[in-house]
């Protein structure tokens, strides 16, 4: 699991201005363990299509399913499904 956005800090950290907590992964973890699957957090990617596509590897060399949530839209501007272009073609994304 992939939580994506620069407005992303974990929880337990100091509150940062301007930052929120990473409380998802533990909704999301929860709620697929609920069904018996292990989920493996693989941390926060800011809103960088690089850098999430470094975390989608990561993610592809320890688990069989990857899921990737955050983002601002869908469409142009969802860094999550370009960088997953970018993941599987090795080239940028324009």
């Amino acid at each position: 699991m992939i939580s994506t956005g620069s407005e992303l800090q974990e929880v337990g950290e100091p509150p940062s201005q301007g930052k929120i907590y990473n409380s998802n992964m533990f909704l999301f973890s929860a709620l697929i363990e609920n069904l018996g699957i292990k989920t493996i957090p693989i941390g926060i990617a800011p809103d960088n299509i690089t850098k999430i596509a470094t975390h989608i590897k990561t993610a592809l060399k320890k688990a069989d399913l990857v899921i990737i949530y955050g983002g601002v839209s869908s469409g142009d501007y969802d860094l999550g499904k370009l960088a997953c272009r970018y993941t599987t073609t090795e080239q940028p994304v324009n």
